[in-house]
């Protein structure tokens, strides 16, 4: 069967899509929308680590959580992918890349004639759908709303709520916040204060709830340089 089709990485956002155990075709599927499409980087305790077009920096841990598979049984599968030349693997002290052979021949880049249609096709859009482009916020959402303990919709309504009301590096603050925020929350009922319920997810957004302050878990934090980075929560 010759031809192509365009996926937009909005599918990874999909309650459809993770609501389920995947299939090895899902999978591979999966990391072709994961790979990077430009080059960029991500942090890994502290270290710059330099991502290409068609590589992924996920950890077999990482990628076994969210494919709802056993860590081995990821391994294997991704050493088949290897075996078939359809990966190579990168493994350092810190970091695992994952290089799609011939990513260009599934993700090509777009022609004149494409990026002319695809910005007649932006400008009648919203700002969300430009923004959703970038896999890394999107998936640092991810992580983030499966973290929030609070009442919380769909992944794809609470991820557009919060992408039109706010610039994307915003994304980057979420983690650190609902960390802070729940260890002044275990300190309360240590010591035995009263903890109000923790609000709706799309109320916590638009109360900006990331600029919270909580003195005693600053201090902590501040003591122990223990606060992890948006990336690191990816490994």
């Amino acid at each position: 069967m010759e031809g192509w089709i365009k996926l937009h990485r909005k599918l990874v956002l999909s309650d459809l899509w993770l609501s389920e155990t995947f299939t090895r075709g899902q999978a591979w599927i999966d990391m072709l929308i994961l790979a990077n499409h430009k080059d960029g980087f991500i942090r890994v305790r502290g270290i710059n680590i330099a991502i290409k077009r068609g590589q992924l920096g996920w950890s077999e841990v990482k990628l076994s959580k969210r494919w709802g598979w056993s860590r081995t049984k990821t391994r294997h599968f991704l050493k088949e992918l290897e075996k078939v030349q359809q990966i190579v693997q990168q493994k350092n002290a810190v970091s695992l890349l994952i290089s799609i052979v011939n990513y260009d021949e599934y993700q090509k880049k777009d022609s004149k004639k494409d990026i002319k249609s695809t910005a007649e096709v932006q400008q009648k859009d919203t700002n969300k759908n430009v923004k959703n482009e970038k896999t890394n916020i999107t998936v640092i959402f991810e992580v983030f709303i499966k973290a929030f303990p609070g009442t919380k919709r769909g992944l794809i309504t609470e991820f557009e709520n919060f992408i039109k009301k706010n610039k994307p590096e915003i994304v980057d603050l979420l983690l650190p916040a609902l960390e802070k925020e729940k260890k002044h929350r275990a300190k309360q009922t240590e010591l035995k204060e009263f903890v109000p319920p923790w609000k709706n997810l799309s109320t916590w957004i638009n109360q900006r709830c990331w600029e919270q302050e909580f003195p005693e878990v600053m201090q902590t934090t501040n003591n122990h340089q223990s606060q992890k980075t948006p990336a690191e929560w990816l490994q």
